[in-house]
């Protein structure tokens, strides 16, 4: 959802569920509902993106609350934080490694084009001094 930082909204007939974010681009003010709570969130996402995090977190929720009938709404919440963010270190990792990838890859096919370059240019020497020396054979 880009870089912001959430302001509670603190608007009076608002009550305690809403949650405002506010950022300085061009935004879209987008209404989520999470477990029956609804949050307003200002951000520089489409309305449809931010509808599928929704859908993805409610869904989630749901099946943790599901599994474990005994969990609060609030320790199910901090689960599925932890799950989310586990889940994002991993997928960061896992892109680190593949730009690690991808730049000794790069750096293999420089070397291998420097190189091929490289015989390239032994074969046009061997080339020419073969075409030399056919040319002082049938010259003599």
């Amino acid at each position: 959802m880009g870089a912001y930082a959430p302001v509670a909204a603190g608007a009076a007939g608002r009550g305690n569920n809403h949650l405002e974010v506010q950022l300085m681009a061009n935004t879209n003010r987008v209404k989520v509902d999470i477990l029956g709570s609804s949050y307003f969130i200002t951000t520089t996402e489409s309305e449809e993106y931010i509808h599928g995090l929704e859908d993805s977190l409610n869904e989630m929720l749901g099946q943790l609350l599901e599994r474990h009938t005994s969990v609060s709404i609030n320790n199910a919440l901090i689960i599925t934080c932890l799950n989310l963010l586990d889940s994002c270190r991993k997928s960061e990792e896992t892109a680190d490694h593949l730009r690690g990838q991808l730049t000794d890859y790069l750096e293999d096919a420089a070397r291998a084009r420097i190189e091929l370059d490289e015989v390239k240019r032994e074969l046009d020497k061997a080339n020419r001094e073969l075409a030399l020396l056919r040319k002082e054979s049938t010259g003599r």
